[in-house]
C-alpha cells in the first residue's frame, strides 16, 4: 500500500511542476540476482539477462513517461515470462490513474499469439511489428503484391526522417486475421480457437532494402573467402556468414575429411525465406503455364534476378515451346531492340517500320538483359509504348534483367514501372553465378 501512495504522490508532484500529461509510456523489463540458490515466493530460476543461469533472481518491470520519469514498477516472480509482466503492470495503471484508451506498441518479442489475445482480453490495444517470413504463403502473396503500394512523396518522408528525404518509402494497408489455438489451462485436452482482426500494416523502404543487400553480401563474400582460402578451422560454429557453407564428405567419411562450398538451399530469398532451389521451382511451374496462355490478358513476366543464375535459360526454354505450338516469336537482345526501334523512328526505313509493326505484333516477345543500354528519354519512351501497346492488344511478352524492382524503378519512368506491376508477373531468380560454378568444378559442359 506503501508502494503505491509513493508513487502516485511523486506521479502527481511531477504533473504540478511541469505539466506533464501520461499520453505516452515506456515499459521494460530486467532481472536482478542473488548470490544464491534458495528458492521462495519471488526468487526463483528462470531466464536472466546476466546468464547467471544457476542464481535465484526476480524480475522487474518498470515504467517511465515521455521524458524519462518513473511512473510505477512491479516485482515478479523469477520464473515470470516477461510478456506476462506488462499486461499486469500496465492494468493496474489503468486502473490507478483512470486511463480510457491504452494502446500498446511493442516489437515482435511481444507478438505471441496468446499475448495478443490477452492484450485484448484486458481491454487493451496494440501496434506490434511482425515478421513476414512467419506468415502464411497466401498473405505474404498479398504483401509482396507491388499493388496498391501508396509512396510517399519527398516532403512526407522528409517527415518523417530528414535523411531519407531522396529515398522511395511506400506502404499499404490490408485487411488481417490473425488466428491461433490455445488452452486455457495446460491440463485441457482439447484446444479452443480464435479469430483476431487486424490491420496489417505493410512498408517498403528502398533505404532499408539497400541495406539489407549490401549487408547479405557481404556475409556471402566472407562465406567465399573461407572457401577460396580453404580455411576449415574457421567452422567451429555455423554463426553468421559460416552458416552459408556446406561440407562436403566423401564416402569413406572422415569428419576432418571434407570439402567446401556455398550452400545454396541457406542462400534465401529474405522476403520469401525461399531457398534458391524452391524460387526456381516455382519459376518452373509458372514458366509451364505460360505458354498455353499466350496471347491471354496480363500474360507477361519480368523475370529479374543477379547475373548467371538462369534467367536467358528460361527464356529460351519458353520460346522453343511457344514455336513449337506454332506461336510466332521475336527474341532481342535490349541493345538490338532500341537499335531497331531508334532506325524505324530515324531512318524512316521501310525494314526498320516493318521490324517496329512485328514488334508490335507477335504473339510472343522476348527482351532480354533489360537496364544493358544507354537509359534516356528516348529508350524511355520506345520501351513505354511498346510495352503499352502490347498489353492493350493482349500480346504477351517477356522481360529479364539483372536489375532490382528498386533499381528498375529508379532507371526507369514511374509509368513503365506501373505498367510492369499492373500487368507483369514477377519472377525472382536467386543463387551463384551457374557458370562460374561450373568452371570451380572443373568443366563447362
Amino acid at each position: 500500500d506503501n508502494k503505491i501512495k509513493i508513487e502516485e504522490y511523486l506521479f502527481q508532484k511531477n504533473c504540478d511542476l511541469s505539466s506533464n500529461q501520461l499520453d505516452v509510456v515506456f515499459y521494460d523489463v530486467t532481472t536482478f540476482y542473488f548470490e544464491s540458490q534458495k528458492q521462495d515466493d519471488l526468487r526463483d530460476f528462470g531466464f536472466d539477462k546476466d546468464n547467471k543461469i544457476n542464481n535465484v533472481h526476480v524480475v522487474l518491470g518498470l515504467l517511465i513517461d515521455k521524458t524519462g520519469k518513473p511512473i510505477g514498477f512491479e516485482l515478479f516472480k523469477g520464473n515470470t515470462f516477461e510478456g506476462k509482466t506488462m499486461i499486469s503492470i500496465i492494468t493496474k495503471l489503468k486502473q490507478r490513474f483512470h486511463i480510457d484508451t491504452i494502446i500498446i506498441v511493442a516489437d515482435k518479442g511481444l507478438n505471441s499469439k496468446l499475448n495478443l489475445k490477452e492484450i485484448r482480453d484486458a481491454d487493451l490495444h496494440y501496434i506490434i511489428s511482425g515478421r513476414l517470413k512467419s506468415m502464411k504463403s497466401s498473405v505474404q502473396k498479398i504483401v509482396l503484391n507491388p499493388e496498391n503500394y501508396t509512396t510517399l512523396n519527398d516532403k512526407e518522408i522528409s517527415f518523417l526522417n530528414k535523411d531519407d528525404s531522396d529515398c522511395s518509402f511506400k506502404y499499404k494497408t490490408i485487411d488481417y486475421v490473425n488466428e491461433l489455438s490455445y488452452k486455457e489451462n495446460p491440463d485441457d485436452k482439447n484446444f479452443k480457437k480464435i479469430r483476431l482482426k487486424e490491420k496489417l500494416i505493410c512498408t517498403y523502404s528502398l533505404k532499408r532494402a539497400t541495406k539489407d543487400k549490401k549487408d547479405r553480401e557481404r556475409q556471402l563474400d566472407k562465406a567465399k573467402q573461407i572457401i577460396e582460402n580453404n580455411e576449415k578451422s574457421k567452422l567451429k560454429s555455423h554463426k553468421g556468414h559460416k552458416k552459408y557453407i556446406l561440407k562436403n564428405y566423401s564416402k569413406d567419411v572422415d569428419i576432418d575429411n571434407f570439402t567446401m562450398s556455398l550452400d545454396n538451399d541457406k542462400i534465401k530469398n529474405e522476403a520469401t525465406g525461399k531457398t534458391a532451389r524452391e524460387m526456381a521451382q516455382e519459376a518452373y511451374m509458372r514458366a509451364k503455364a505460360f505458354t498455353p496462355a499466350i496471347g491471354s490478358e496480363d500474360n507477361n513476366l519480368l523475370i529479374y534476378g543477379n547475373t548467371g543464375v538462369g534467367k536467358t535459360f528460361l527464356t529460351h526454354c519458353i520460346a522453343k515451346e511457344a514455336l513449337d505450338r506454332s506461336f510466332s516469336v521475336l527474341y532481342f537482345s535490349t541493345l538490338d531492340l532500341f537499335d531497331i526501334l531508334s532506325k524505324a523512328v530515324f531512318d524512316r526505313s521501310e525494314a526498320g517500320s516493318s521490324y517496329e509493326q512485328m514488334i508490335l505484333v507477335c504473339d510472343l516477345l522476348i527482351i532480354d538483359d533489360l537496364g544493358t543500354e544507354l537509359t534516356n528519354s528516348f529508350v524511355a519512351s520506345r520501351l513505354f509504348f511498346v510495352i503499352n501497346e502490347r498489353i492493350a492488344h493482349k500480346r504477351s511478352t517477356i522481360i529479364s534483367t539483372n536489375l532490382t524492382l528498386e533499381e528498375f524503378s529508379v532507371a526507369y519512368t514511374e509509368r513503365i514501372f506501373s505498367r510492369l506491376m499492373s500487368h507483369y508477373t514477377a519472377l525472382k531468380l536467386i543463387g551463384e553465378d551457374i557458370r562460374i560454378q561450373k568452371k570451380l568444378k572443373g568443366g563447362n559442359k
